[in-house]
């Protein structure tokens, strides 16, 4: 009678392919999760460029341009919107209605500019970055009136702010009457430190006033 059951052979390919099948299926999961950790750090990054993006051009589009100052009569302590810190940063007035009565005032400067610790732009906190001493790696922007400092937006992830006076092309002035907004913005995604996703965003702003 022939005895049952499997053969030394038969068990050990059985369990080769069982072991093929098994590693073949953790590189799919991992490779399935990499891919969705990569997605939901670059939509984050991509929000908060964009959220930025509309709190500069919000309060940016009011600002005074060459236009008024230059051409109108302005008083003295009105100035056209210039950009700073070497282009990375922009200082602004913009008008504000008295109440009660058809005119306006002038704000004091307003200005936008970037804070970026990231002194090696590899995306996280290394020894002697942490400029405030808050435990964190801030690279944001800022604005600044009267000696008060305040976050734009709650994005921690801007590596860089260019800021650029143009010419509007659709007028015939030549005053520098739009701010070109370049920004780019980064975040560290998987285990350990990670890999860093990189994104980046462009805008024009006309200058209103």
């Amino acid at each position: 009678m022939k005895a049952s059951g499997y053969s030394l052979l038969e068990v050990m390919v059985s369990t080769s392919i069982l072991g093929v099948v098994s590693l073949l299926g953790f590189v799919v999961l991992s490779s399935s999760n990499e891919a969705a950790q990569l997605t939901t750090a670059k939509v984050d990054v991509q929000n908060h460029l964009r959220d930025t993006m509309g709190s500069l051009t919000s309060e940016l589009r009011e600002a005074v341009s060459a236009d008024t100052t230059l051409l109108t009569g302005a008083p003295d302590d009105l100035f056209p919107a210039k950009v700073v810190y070497e282009g990375k940063g922009i200082t602004f007035q913009v008008p504000e209605p008295v109440e009660s009565e058809l005119q306006y005032v002038y704000s004091t400067p307003i200005t936008f500019s970037l804070v970026n610790e990231d002194a090696n732009g590899n995306g996280k906190l290394d020894n002697g970055e942490d400029e405030n001493e808050d435990g964190v790696l801030n690279r944001h922007l800022v604005r600044t009136q009267d000696g008060v400092v305040v976050g734009i937006a709650s994005a921690n992830t801007i590596d860089t702010a260019v800021f650029t006076l143009v010419k509007n092309q659709a007028v015939s002035n030549l005053n520098l009457t739009t701010v070109n907004i370049k920004l780019s913005g980064s975040k560290r995604y998987g285990p350990g430190e990670g890999k860093l996703v990189v994104s980046e965003m462009e805008s024009n702003v006309r200058l209103a006033n």
